[in-house]
This record gives structure tokens, C-alpha cells and sequence, in this order.
């Protein structure tokens, strides 16, 4: 059976539309056709529903949907998305197997939203994306003696790794600067102008004191200073502002 669209019009101009239901049989002068049924007043919606049905699409009522389980997707998405606009698959390239570069994917994501121990990755990643966004099974076991397998891909390939990514991150370089402060009091007066009552860390409030402090930038340049510690709270923040020229920060 099938639904008949047929358009007549009559005088006057008007023009009619009929929706037939009509079926088709075999006879000794060969096939014809018959009405059923006149689904002509039935509405829009109820016409297509039945057009489709005869056609072999099945149906379910609307109230009679249910969500029984849905996937945590929104961070992993969003993980994604930025995995693949910096191409960073092509950063494990050359470790292990296909299978072995997906789980090491999918500990870096586990890190990020989830952190845990290998041994509970299967747990934290049930009901969530994690496999299929790293492109493993669904049915992914995160076994934790294939994870550690994974990582040791990575042996020989570490140091190249955080050089690539130090290159990429810091393209014009990075200034680093090492720090060291200690302090020291006297039983006497302590030099002159230098030495002054404040907070000790030695716990010796009682007795004047002053704050040594070493940097040096990244190439070995060194600034050595004696600062007061009248006030300690600002002693290391204000000396780096003060000698920064010297270490060219």
C-alpha cells in the first residue's frame, strides 16, 4: 500500500487536493490499483506518519523515549579540539604502536579532567569519551600493565620532547633566573649600616642581622648583595627589581 497524491481542479478554478490510501493487486489483465481509504482530512503530521509507515519506517511515540546512558563529552571535546589544532599526535609519531600512542593520549586527557593512578583510569573513564576520543575500542580495558607499557615508549624520546615543546612554547627564548637567600645574625653590633634589628628566621629577634642573597641569570652571570631585613616580606622581591640590571632581566 501507498499514499495517492491527486490534484484536480474544478470550475471556477479552485483546485483540490486528495490523499489516497491505495493498494495494489495482480489480476489475469495485469496489475491494478484500489482505494482504501480518503486520509484527506486527517492533519498534515497524521498523513506523513502514515505515508512514511506504509513505506516501512517504524516509529517510536515521543513519551516513550528515555535516556538510559550518556557519554561525558564536553572536556574531552574541547581537549580534542586543541590536541588536533597544535598537531600533537605528530609529537608521539615515533613511539610504540598505534594502540600504544592512543593510551598515552588518553593519560595526558585522564591527567588533565580526571587525575588518578593508572591502576583506577579504567574506573574514572567508565561513562565518559575517553576511548573513543583518543581513537580506542569502547569497550577499552585500560589494563594498567598496557599503560605502563605505553610510557615506557617513551624512553629515548623524553628529552627531545620537552626540547620541541620548550622551542614551541618559548620561540624567543626564556630568561631564567636562580635565587638563594639566607640570613645570619651577631652577638656584637654587626657591620655598620648593614646589621638591624627585624624578623629572624634564625629566631633571634634579639640580635641585629642582615639578608644575603646570590642570583644568576642563564648564563651565569652572579649579583651578590647584602640587603637589610627590617622588613623580610619584600627583601627578595625588591632586590631582584633593584639588580635586575645587572642580570639584564
Amino acid at each position: 500500500m501507498f499514499v495517492q497524491t491527486t490534484t484536480s481542479k474544478r470550475q471556477g478554478g479552485k483546485t483540490y487536493t486528495s490523499y489516497l490510501v491505495r493498494e495494489s493487486f495482480r489480476t489475469p489483465d495485469g496489475p491494478r490499483s484500489r482505494t482504501v481509504c480518503n486520509i484527506t482530512d486527517l492533519p498534515p503530521d497524521t498523513r506523513e506518519l502514515i505515508a512514511a509507515s506504509l513505506k516501512g519506517q517504524a516509529f517510536v511515540p515521543a513519551q516513550c523515549v528515555q535516556l538510559h546512558q550518556a557519554l561525558d563529552y564536553g572536556g574531552l571535546s574541547v581537549l580534542n579540539h586543541t590536541w588536533q589544532r597544535f598537531e600533537m599526535d605528530r609529537l608521539l609519531a615515533a613511539m610504540g604502536s598505534a594502540r600504544q600512542r592512543n593510551l598515552l593520549k588518553a593519560m595526558i586527557y585522564a591527567r588533565l579532567l580526571f587525575p588518578c593512578a593508572k591502576l583506577s583510569l579504567k574506573l574514572q573513564a567508565q561513562g565518559t569519551w575517553l576511548a573513543e576520543a583518543c581513537q580506542l575500542a569502547p569497550n577499552e580495558a585500560f589494563d594498567e600493565d598496557d599503560l605502563y607499557e605505553a610510557m615506557d615508549q617513551m624512553n629515548g624520546h623524553w628529552v627531545k620532547l620537552e626540547k620541541e615543546l620548550y622551542g614551541q612554547t618559548f620561540a624567543n627564548g626564556l630568561q631564567l633566573t636562580l635565587y638563594d637567600l639566607t640570613s645570619t645574625y651577631f652577638e656584637g653590633h654587626g657591620p655598620r649600616g648593614l646589621a638591624q634589628f627585624g624578623h629572624s628566621r634564625d629566631h633571634r629577634s634579639d640580635r641585629p642581622q642582615i639578608l644575603l642573597a646570590v642570583a644568576t641569570d642563564d648564563l651565569a652571570r652572579q649579583s651578590r648583595r647584602q640587603q637589610n631585613v627590617a622588613r623580610p616580606a619584600a627583601d627578595l622581591a625588591s632586590a631582584l627589581w633593584d639588580y635586575g640590571g645587572d642580570l639584564c632581566f
